[in-house]
């Protein structure tokens, strides 16, 4: 079973794990602002599509949905990024970038 950890706005000291290949997926999209993946699936598991329809984030969070992404191959496409002002995907390139 694939894994997410993500994190409530309310409460971020508290972390929750949650299927993302389920029928709750959309309902965890919604309820939460900060999303990490970090699995060992081949495949995209957060796309665009995915998360068009979905009710803007909270105002508190800007209305930005951000993802982290350290699995390598990726699981949240890039092509999340399109999605301007609503929903924004840091890769582990990204990540290095902020090291360096």
């Amino acid at each position: 079973m694939l894994h997410s950890q993500a994190v409530k706005p309310s409460d971020c000291d508290h972390t929750c794990n949650h299927a993302l290949r389920s029928r709750s997926r959309d309902k965890l999209l919604t309820a939460f602002h900060c999303v990490r993946a970090a699995s060992s699936s081949e495949e995209i598991l957060i796309s665009r599509e995915s998360l068009e329809g979905l009710p803007a984030a909270s105002a508190a969070v800007g209305g930005m949905r951000r993802f982290f992404d350290i699995s390598v191959p990726r699981n949240i496409g890039s092509d999340v990024n399109q999605l301007e002002g609503e929903a924004h995907v840091y890769n582990v390139d990204d990540l290095k970038e902020v090291r360096a």
